[in-house]
This record gives structure tokens, sequence and C-alpha cells, in this order.
């Protein structure tokens, strides 16, 4: 009796079962298992046990198009139906006697997982798009205070990405950089000096060196910025618009961090903040000949202040960089002038009031 209740279990267990001899043979399949290799022979011919066996050992699953209970209900229209496969050996003491292989429908579990993830990345890019839209919102707030400022970040931001697509092709960068890598720094470097919206107009726009207290007020631009940015977007991001004042040799601000504590983003928004700088006419200067500003920052990476690395890839490529950036400052530069002239007619209709 028992060994009859026994069989009977096992015969109508959930579960498919297929006993495996040590020769390989099948010695034994339940009701579920002889359901389960049936549909699988219809819809892709005869699988050899092997291949079962192997996917169990890889731990991947076994996919049906019908499900192979009785029912033969598919569980949606654009789903599979879902088997986890277990292989255990059938041993006691030093003696192996086979092997038993189990066949587990695991359909809502896996497809639950599946839509949580999808519901995860959908979210993600959600938060990415807000946290853009906060960039771009920070950028509009710094322009309409201070316009050569605003189109520096932007500047910034859009030379960061000539950069690092001119890197994404060498060879020693190619298996590195890809879209997403590209996107973080780009938007970290339109968030670099958002700081400096807390800085007075009369330091910002200075036709003249700037006074040592002065200097200290403008340098606090990058710990206003890591206070604005905390807890807003995410960390790597907020990082790697904060450093681009540091300096490898650990002379930079406002954390005096040095080598290794800076990562290569951070280390590109550094030389393109440098290379912006000096390319861009600012209040103080003019614009920088292309060859200038090579000479300049290959002295800095020089003296172990910036990355040889990133240096010798911009300096190698400036030509290709700066005509690359023109094309993209042009169409920044078109959308500073329609805010401007927004202002204006503005202005001009509330003047009189």
């Amino acid at each position: 009796t028992l060994t009859l209740a026994q069989e009977e279990a096992v015969n109508h267990m959930a579960n498919g079962l297929i006993v495996i001899g040590t020769a390989g043979e099948v010695i034994y399949s339940n009701e579920e298992a002889d359901r389960i290799l049936n549909c699988l022979e219809q819809e892709e011919g005869k699988r050899e046990l092997e291949d079962l066996k192997k996917l169990a050992e890889k731990q991947e699953y076994l996919f049906l198009d019908k499900c192979a209970a009785e029912d033969g209900e598919k569980h949606h229209t654009t789903e599979k139906c879902v088997y986890e496969l277990a292989l255990h050996d059938i041993s006691k003491g030093e003696n192996n006697y086979g092997q038993t292989l189990t066949m587990a429908e695991i359909t809502d579990r896996y497809y639950y997982t599946e839509r949580l993830q999808r519901d995860l990345r959908s979210k993600t890019r959600e938060v990415v798009r807000i946290q853009r839209d906060i960039i771009g919102r920070f950028a509009a707030m710094i322009e309409a205070r201070d316009g050569i400022t605003g189109l520096h970040i932007k500047n910034t931001g859009n030379l960061v990405r000539v950069l690092v697509n001119v890197m994404a092709v060498d060879k020693r960068y190619r298996d590195i950089i890809t879209l997403e890598y590209a996107d973080m720094v780009a938007a970290a470097a339109r968030l670099h000096d958002i700081g400096k919206i807390a800085i007075p107009l009369s330091i910002l726009e200075s036709t003249g060196r700037l006074s040592d207290k002065e200097m200290d007020i403008m340098k606090k631009h990058v710990e206003i910025t890591d206070h604005v940015l905390k807890g807003i977007v995410d960390d790597d991001i907020r990082e790697i618009a904060i450093r681009h004042h540091e300096k490898l040799d650990g002379s930079g601000y406002f954390r005096g961090l040095k080598g290794d504590e800076l990562t290569r983003p951070q280390r590109i928004v550094a030389v393109a903040d440098i290379i912006s700088a000096l390319y861009g006419k600012r209040s103080y200067k003019e614009a920088f000949a292309p060859d200038k500003i090579k000479a300049i920052i290959q002295a800095d990476a020089d003296n172990n202040k910036i990355c040889p690395a990133v240096v010798d890839v911009a300096v190698k490529n400036m030509e290709s960089i700066i005509r690359n950036f023109e094309k993209k400052k042009e169409a920044v530069l078109g959308t500073y002038m329609q805010i401007k002239k927004q202002e204006n007619d503005i202005y001009e209709q509330f003047k009189g009031l």
C-alpha cells in the first residue's frame, strides 16, 4: 500500500520528474514530465535529454509557447511558459545510482520579476528625465542672472560630449565609454558651475584680476554646488560636477583631493572646463587660439595638475574637438539670443508701468 501511495504521489506531483540511470537512460518519468516533453517535441522537435541536463547545469530556463498543464493555457499572449530545471545526484555513501531531473513551472514568478525589473527601468528613466529637467532649469536660472556663466555651463557640457565622443573611438577607451557613460559625464558638466548663482555679479563680471578675498568668494561656488545638488541628483553626477577644480597633485579645491581619488569622468570634466574657459570669451579676456590652449593644458598635465591621458587625447584631436564644439556652440548661442530677446521684449512691455 505504501509503495502504491508513493507511486501515485510521484506520478501526480506538480513538477515534472525524470529519473536517469547511471548510463544516462531514462528509468522513469512522471505524467507532468511526459506532458512537458510532449509539448517540447511539438514545438521544437525531439530534444535530447542531455540538452535538458545542460540547461539545468547552467541554471537556464526552459521556455515553451504553450503550458504543458492539462488545460494547456497560455498565461499571456506575449508570455511563454517558463520551467526551472534542477539536476540532483542519487547517491548513498560513495555509491552513485543515477540522477533526478525536476522541471518546475515558474511562469508567474518569472514574469512578475521581469515586470518589476521593467517597471524599475521605467522609473529610472523617469528619474533621469526629472534630473535633466532640473539641470536645464538651473542653467536657465543662471543664464537669466549672468549670461556668460550660463553660456559657459552649456558650452562645457557640449565640450565634454565632444571630448568623450573622441575618446570613445580611441582604442584605450572604446571598451569603457558607452552612451550611458557619455550621458552621465555630460549631465554632470552642465551642473559644474551652478553654485555661481550665489556669487556676486561684481565678481562674476569683473574685468580685472580678482583680489585674494574675491577669489576666496569665487571658490565658494563649488561648495555651494555641492550643497544645492545633494539629494537632488545622483551622487556620482554630483561628485563629477564638484571636482572640476581638484588637481592631481592635491593643490586644487575645495577638498584638496589628489591622484586616484579623482575618477576618469571627474578628470574629463576638469580638462573640458579648462578648455571651455580658455576658448570662450570672458569679461576679462579674449578667446585663446587652439595652439595656445594645447600648450596650456599640456603644461598643466606635465606639472601633474590635470590628467595626462585625457590631455593627450584632447591635444591630438584639438582641431576636430573645436570644429565639432563650434557646431554645438552655434545652437547654444542661438538659444541664448532668443532668451535675451524675450527678456528685452518683456522689459519693453512693462517698463512704463
